[in-house]
């Protein structure tokens, strides 16, 4: 899931000529693994293209060819990094996991994934240079919290939909969801303040989560015990 990591070794050419699909696809993607680390080692400011070329085992020319501009390769990172997991949680979207597996398991990716290190090292980066160049922040932002936002509410609605939940606004519930899930320790990681929670602690926590959510949501709750 996470794209800081070491880009992996290209496959080897057979032949002279142009490079396959596979072949220029895999090279996009080292690409973006090399940017990926420079931006994270150097932040937006300070990576330049010309290492990230040199590092990428490709020319200015053939980075600008593809991505016109700093600017443009920095959002094809973050759109890319927004993008990675997807398919884990649109499986559980569609399975028939008791909810509170379910619940469980949207609280453990988005909080295990809010708390990653290069996570808040990218998302740092992005609010530092929100201002002159929102154009990557957009990016994460329609790629990955709104995709997320659209999967939790999917799958809530299904769940009122069976009677597993009590019937209520879909979208707000989702919100109240996330809202448990980033409370308590992405705004101190992201500051980079106090400690970092251990696997057991951030565990418990997600238990208090599903609990406190199915106090207001579950099948048993009614609007007058809410007041």
């Amino acid at each position: 899931m996470n794209i800081g990591s070491k880009p992996a070794k290209l496959r080897k050419r057979r032949g002279a000529g142009r490079p396959s699909a596979e072949e220029a696809s895999d090279r996009i993607e080292n690409l973006l693994d090399v940017a990926a680390e420079l931006f994270l080692e150097n932040g937006y400011e300070g990576a330049s293209v010309g290492e990230i070329a040199t590092r990428a085992n490709a020319s200015k020319q053939t980075l600008y060819s593809r991505y016109s501009t700093k600017k443009d390769l920095f959002t094809a990172v973050m759109r890319r990094r927004a993008e990675a997991g997807f398919e884990i949680l649109t499986d559980i979207l569609h399975s028939d996991k008791p909810i509170e597996e379910a619940l469980r398991t949207y609280a453990e990716i988005l909080i295990f994934s809010l708390i990653d290190k290069e996570t808040l090292r990218f998302l740092r980066t992005i609010i530092g240079n929100a201002e002159t160049i929102p154009e990557p922040a957009e990016a994460f932002w329609t790629t990955g919290p709104i995709r997320v936002h659209q999967m939790v509410t999917e799958m809530i609605q299904t769940r009122m939909e069976k009677g597993e939940l009590r019937r209520a606004d879909p979208v707000e519930a989702m919100h109240i969801f996330i809202a448990l899930c980033t409370g308590r320790y992405w705004s101190p990681g992201l500051l980079g303040v106090g400690r970092k929670p251990v696997k057991a602690e951030i565990q418990e926590y997600i238990e208090t989560i599903i609990r406190a959510f199915l106090v207001i949501y579950g099948p048993q709750t009614s609007k007058s015990k809410l007041r």
